[in-house]
């Protein structure tokens, strides 16, 4: 929930006539009924937050085996802080409804509120207890802000993320058959270089340069062997992922979960073939530096 910018006031304006001062009723009536309209947005909003992200939870806590791991206890305390808060907005609406209420009583059928008649002690004991109200109504909106923020924080923090499982099973099998498929053409361009160092030693280029480079196709040879294990090892977990959803399409993972353990484990895995694939870029730009010189 973001921070709120609705700011609680009265506005006293004062008029004095001769010794006596007042204040208009209808203007008063404005300004003890205004804020109830900012309060009950207020509210409304911090419910409709409150809820979805206890959905959130409600919705990963029943696949978590051990939910005293981090962050779920955390996760806990500041929906409580949050409910709490916002049951507190309501009592403080409560008061102030009846603050209203009051002043409406002792306005009544009156144009002005007089400091020479006995209604104008009790409105300012009212004007008092509403600006008190009002006070304690904001400590708890920021109560609930901060909880909401920490609860967003821990979410984004521990990746509790929501997922589309067909979504995920399209890109990861697309990944992998374009990894293969990269695997293979470069596999046979290896082939076809090595052909091609063996017909440059038969003409009599030199032999140091034309090893240097078999050893590098070697070594690239055996990076696109773990970058094809690593490849197949994703594919396993796309599977295990899709067996442990189910049925479920769309829906919200977090940690101890196996569907989190699993798309970690997918992570790593891309980003270890990502590292091996940086590697294979290096052995190439070796590989084609410096150009093999025929010997003279």
């Amino acid at each position: 929930m973001k921070r709120s910018s609705a700011v609680f006031f009265i506005f006293s304006i004062l008029v004095f006539s001769g010794c006596v001062r007042y204040y208009k009723t209808s203007y008063l009536q404005n300004y003890f009924s205004k804020p109830t309209e900012q309060i009950n947005q207020l509210i409304s909003k911090a419910e409709s937050d409150y809820k979805s992200k206890r959905e959130i939870y409600d919705a990963v806590i029943p696949y978590v085996p051990d939910t005293n791991m981090q962050p779920y206890p955390l996760l806990q305390n500041n929906l409580n802080e949050m409910k709490s808060s916002i049951d507190t907005m309501k009592n403080h609406r409560t008061s102030i409804i009846e603050i209203q209420n009051e002043f409406g009583r002792i306005s009544a059928s009156k144009s002005r509120i007089q400091s020479d008649k006995p209604e104008w002690k009790s409105f300012h004991a009212l004007k008092d207890r509403l600006e008190q109200q009002f006070n304690q109504l904001k400590t708890a909106v920021s109560r609930y802000e901060n909880a909401s923020q920490t609860f967003t924080s821990l979410a984004n923090s521990h990746k509790i993320s929501n997922v589309n499982s067909d979504e995920i099973k399209k890109k990861l099998t697309d990944y992998t058959r374009q990894v293969t498929e990269i695997v293979k053409t470069t596999q046979s361009g290896i082939i076809e270089s090595k052909k091609q160092l063996d017909q440059a030693a038969a003409k009599g280029y030199d032999p140091s340069e034309i090893q240097r480079r078999k050893i590098l196709l070697s070594e690239m040879e055996t990076l696109l062997v773990q970058i094809e294990n690593e490849n197949k090892i994703i594919s396993e977990l796309t599977a295990k992922f899709e067996k442990e959803a189910g049925a479920r399409k769309i829906f919200w993972i977090g940690p101890g979960m196996i569907t989190h353990k699993i798309l970690a484990g997918i992570q790593n895995k891309g980003d270890q073939i990502s590292a091996l694939g940086n590697q294979f870029s290096a052995k190439v730009n070796e590989f084609n530096n410096p150009p093999a010189k025929k010997k003279k």
